[in-house]
């Protein structure tokens, strides 16, 4: 009954994490996991309740031999189970009214995976009741004594196997131990006097057993980095015909450099295209060097740079890739302290070394494997800044560093003028909860501005007004170190970082408005994050650039109050972006159009400028900007693309006054191939020339 509470208590942590990797670790699916687990195992007591008491003895060890055999055949399932969802969910419709189905297919899955183990696991421990009960002269001392040691072997599972066996043996290596275990409690059983089965009889039925069992552990070998890499349960709207199909694009688009199982994650990091390297955490990529980066570089730089003093103290909460670490380490702050609840995420971090710049070797980084808040509580001296980019707020248990809780216990740990920096996404969210963010943050600090990356919010929240040295940021921006960094993102100027501002103080204030705060004894964000993920749309976030009457309120419209964008200046900021909004945003063309001003001789400001106005329909327009360069006989690709395009569209509307003949549509087309033909390759032209004229 020790063996049998050990690896029941061990199975469960494995499956969890399983399951977790596929459906997203969200609260919902622990619940639904734990519910599949204790309902096998009631079903079991309750089957065996129904059973005459024959031989007990016997009983036992054909149930954990049959457990052995049903955990063998659920693990062939488990490096298929990301394919299964992505073909679940291409068939959803994925909105609110679809998330009880959602839920209800996921418990269906838990279900079948965990109800045949978990129930022969329920029949083991009445089954070994039943034993300790034949000896009526003591029955008391023999049952209370079988209780004992399956609750010894229950807590031992639960300690060894979560804190001791998952990060020494991996996945993989404690599912095996435990299936050992099953196997030495099956033959401790049916070799024991009394069981009523001859030793050559036990001895038929285990050892096929035991071989069976190595040859399945030794043939789904590495299912556990696979299922790691395959985690695919944010891709809504794929399907694939065959799991081999599935198999091949897993292992096409990335090659495994790191895997590692460890308390609190199995983490991972993979290559794509030699130097993309990303990090998945319990399947969910939590850093890269790619599109990920300017947000990680963002939330680094954006305290330190608008800080009203020199920074000396930083505390940075969550490791992710390391990037952000690096860019702290950039300046030249003292003392950095680096808290990850995960050292295997420290581990993989290192994979990263190129792209943090060794940020884990320089001296004045301390690294600390805790919980964020158990740190804080315990941290004695105050930071001038705190950062804080944790995973989304729908994993379970991360909603918690985006509370009132925490939030206070922050600003109690910041020095006078301090600043805490707030990563938040916008993607696979909802308008109501990042206001919910928004305005829980306010009610814990009394000022803030907003600021944006590609997919997310960094919210800068302090307690005295935010004033904005210009003077100082570009000292600070000016650094090598810093400014090299900053390049990364397309950020050189003062002028283009204030252009990421979204919201000064009363408009981030009214953007969260009145309300409900998230709070640890009321967290809305951990059950309203799972649903917004799974209805997976995009917020988008009132933008004061974008308000003609709350512009003014931002720093870049007080900086250029009076005077025009410089080239460098207006250059650098259409750089931005570009990189940062779609190529269709009004804000894109808005910041090219300031480029062509500032420089009217540019081809690639008109470039850019023709490219941003065509995206929006404006077709005219751009063969406007465009004709001088044309008639300069200009050989760029990329201008004549756009041209081409632009001539093209004209020349479908016929009757219309800007409508234009065949014969220019012939002369662009000539220019684009010879063009083509100097600069073989371009994949713009290319798609244009090998297209049908409209």
């Amino acid at each position: 009954t020790a063996l049998a509470g050990f690896t029941s208590m061990t199975y469960e942590t494995v499956w969890i994490r399983v399951l977790s990797i596929v459906l997203g670790g969200t609260s919902y699916a622990f619940t639904l996991i734990l519910t599949a687990f204790i309902l096998g195992i009631s079903l079991g007591s309750f089957w065996l309740s129904t059973r005459a008491d024959e031989n007990a003895l016997r009983t036992f060890g054909r149930l954990q031999l049959a457990l052995v055999f049903a955990v063998l055949i659920s693990m062939t399932a488990y490096a298929r189970l990301p394919y299964a969802f992505i073909q679940v969910h291409a068939r959803l419709d994925h909105g609110p009214q679809t998330w009880g189905t959602y839920q209800v297919l996921s418990f269906v899955v838990c279900g079948l995976l965990l109800l045949p183990p978990t129930f022969l696991l329920g029949a083991s421990f009445p089954a070994a009741a039943r034993v300790a009960l034949r000896a009526m002269s003591d029955v008391g001392a023999r049952l209370g004594t079988t209780y004992l040691w399956n609750t010894i072997g229950t807590v031992s599972g639960a300690l060894l196997g979560g804190l001791v066996l998952l990060p020494l043996l991996g996945l993989e290596g404690t599912l095996a131990l435990a299936l050992v275990a099953n196997l030495v409690a099956a033959g401790w059983a049916m070799l024991a006097e009394g069981s009523g089965v001859p030793r050559a009889q036990a001895i038929k039925l285990l050892v096929p057993a035991g071989v069976a069992m190595v040859l399945a552990v030794v043939g789904t070998s590495g299912w556990a980095s696979t299922l790691a890499a395959s985690g695919r349960y944010r891709e809504w709207n794929r399907s694939f015909d065959t799991y081999a199909q599935f198999l091949e694009e897993v292992k096409a688009r990335s090659t495994i450099q790191f895997y590692r199982d460890d308390v609190f994650a199995s983490v991972l990091v993979g290559t794509q295209d030699e130097d993309r390297r990303y990090l998945r955490i319990n399947g969910k990529v939590d850093g890269s060097n790619g599109t990920d980066i300017d947000t990680q570089i963002l939330a680094a730089h954006l305290g330190i740079l608008t800080h009203p003093r020199e920074v000396k103290r930083v505390l940075l909460v969550g490791v992710g890739a390391g990037i952000t670490a690096g860019s702290l380490l950039a300046h030249p702050i003292e003392r950095l302290d680096v808290v990850e609840i995960s050292p295997a995420v420290v581990e993989a971090a290192a994979i990263f070394k190129p792209d943090h710049h060794d940020a884990f070797n320089d001296p004045r980084c301390h690294v600390h494997i805790e919980d964020a808040r158990t740190f804080l509580a315990l941290s004695t001296e105050p930071y001038d800044l705190i950062v804080s980019v944790p995973s989304n707020p729908w994993v379970s248990g991360v909603s918690g560093l985006f509370s009132r809780d925490f939030f206070e216990m922050a600003k109690g740990k910041l020095a006078p003028g301090g600043r805490l920096v707030q990563w938040i996404h916008t993607y696979e969210s909802s308008v109501s909860l990042v206001k919910l963010v928004v305005r829980t943050l306010r009610g814990s600090f009394e000022h803030g501005t907003t600021w944006v990356g590609p997919d997310d919010l960094v919210l800068v929240a302090s307690r005295e007004p935010q004033v904005f040295d210009l003077e100082a940021l570009t000292a600070r921006m000016a650094q090598p170190r810093v400014s090299a960094d900053l390049a990364r993102i397309h950020l050189q100027l003062p002028t283009t970082l204030l252009g990421r501002q979204v919201h000064a103080d009363e408009a981030q204030k009214r953007f969260g408005g009145e309300g409900l705060v998230n709070t640890d004894d009321h967290n809305v964000l951990e059950y309203g994050s799972p649903i917004a993920y799974f209805v997976a749309a995009d917020v988008r976030v009132p933008d004061s650039r974008r308000i003609a009457e709350e512009r003014s309120s931002l720093e870049l419209t007080k900086v250029l109050a009076g005077r025009a964008l410089s080239i460098a200046e207006a250059t650098d900021l259409y750089a931005s972006l570009s990189w940062v909004h779609p190529p269709d945003d009004p804000l894109v063309r808005a910041a090219a159009a300031a480029w062509l001003d500032a420089d009217g001789e540019s081809i690639a400001a008109a470039q850019a400028y023709a490219a941003a106005s065509l995206r929006e329909g404006d077709v005219m327009r751009a063969r406007e900007v465009l004709q001088k360069h044309i008639d300069r006989d200009v050989d760029s690709p990329d201008v004549l693309a756009t041209w081409l395009e632009a001539t093209r569209r004209l020349s479908t509307r016929e009757g219309a006054p800007w409508h234009v003949p065949s014969a220019d549509v012939a002369d662009a087309e000539m220019r684009a191939r010879k063009a083509l033909a100097a600069h073989p390759g371009h994949v713009r032209l290319t798609e244009l020339l090998e297209s049908v004229r409209p």
